[in-house]
Order: C-alpha cells, then sequence, then structure tokens
C-alpha cells in the first residue's frame, strides 16, 4: 500500500489518484477521488449507483512539520431513478 494512502481517513472511501511534492517550497498536493460504487440519496435515503456530475474541491491546511499539505478532492453527484 502506499504510504500516502495513510494519510486519508478511510481507503475503502477515498483513492489517492496522484500527488505532487515540491521539495523546494514543502508543499504536497494529494489528488484524491471517491472509491465508492454507491452512496445513498440525502433526499429519500435510497441507495443510488448513477453519477451524474463531478466537481472538484481544493481543502488547503496550515503546515505540519514544516510541509504543507492540498488536497484536490473530486467529488461526484448522484441521483437515485
Amino acid at each position: 500500500m502506499n504510504l500516502l494512502q495513510y494519510l486519508l481517513p478511510d481507503s475503502d472511501v477515498l483513492r489517492i489518484d496522484e500527488y505532487e511534492l515540491d521539495q523546494e517550497t514543502k508543499h504536497l498536493t494529494l489528488h484524491v477521488s471517491s472509491s465508492q460504487t454507491a452512496v445513498q440519496c440525502p433526499v429519500c435515503g435510497c441507495s443510488t449507483y448513477r453519477i451524474h456530475s463531478h466537481y472538484e474541491r481544493t481543502l488547503a491546511d496550515l503546515p505540519y512539520v514544516d510541509c504543507r499539505l492540498t488536497l484536490l478532492v473530486q467529488v461526484s453527484n448522484s441521483s437515485a431513478l
């Protein structure tokens, strides 16, 4: 298993697609996406497998041990039919 995967809360839910480490500026950027195949509709609670759109969220954290971390999270919108 990739050592960087331990930075994520649950490897069954999120996966690291790629990463960039700028050693000069000590900045780590992780490109993360969901690995879930089904989610619950927030309105009716039914399970859905249909993804109708994607968008990216950027999360930045304070430096930790002289290294800045940015998470680029690919989020999927699902809908039940």
